[in-house]
């Protein structure tokens, strides 16, 4: 980012994590962060970890930067966030039909779940309004995503069992998620 003069959009110590937000051309929100050791996260005994908003030592964490000409090998996406109108039916989606557990949640505009001991690698929310438009193939912003998901066979019975639409492939289930966002779950 500072190579290639890209603008910061913000920035925020969650004590769980470091993170450096910026947007792409489309204007997605892209997260830059680094987590901070397990043992220093605050994780409550039903598995919710809490999350805050501090402002981030940015001299400290200039100091230590390193340019690079690509990312380092072995580097993910961490974690996504999902603009959503309705946080009950994300809820639903994610939690009761994909299995993840939710980690934490900022009053009705922001939900964040995990599969296992993780801050979070899904997030909804309704930041940018609860009368967004339900993302339409063809539109700028995120079309498509995979995750890796251990047990095929339960998610697929969840779909089942609340009649879902999804289509069904070797080792992959894919589905639309209540965002309008296309969703390939694969076995890992």
């Amino acid at each position: 980012m500072l190579a290639t003069h890209t603008p910061l959009v913000g920035g925020a110590n969650h004590r769980y994590s470091e993170a450096l937000y910026l947007q792409d051309p489309e204007g997605n929100g892209i997260e830059i962060y680094h987590d901070q050791p397990l043992e220093d996260w605050d994780i409550r005994d039903n598995g919710e970890i809490i999350g805050v908003t501090e402002e981030l030592n940015t001299n400290l964490l200039v100091e230590g930067a390193t340019l690079l000409e690509q990312l380092p090998k072995g580097t993910r996406i961490g974690h996504m966030h999902l603009q959503a109108k309705s946080i009950g039916d994300n809820r639903h989606f994610y939690q009761q039909l994909l299995n993840f557990d939710q980690k934490q949640q900022i009053s009705n505009s922001a939900l964040f779940m995990a599969d296992g001991l993780y801050h979070h690698q899904l997030a909804t929310n309704t930041w940018a309004g609860r009368n967004i438009s339900t993302h339409q193939s063809g539109e700028l912003g995120l079309e498509s995503y995979t995750i890796f998901k251990a047990d095929l066979v339960t998610i697929k019975a969840n779909f089942l069992a609340a009649t879902w639409d999804f289509a069904e492939t070797e080792n992959q289930l894919i589905t639309v998620d209540p965002n309008g966002v296309q969703v390939k779950i694969k076995q890992l």
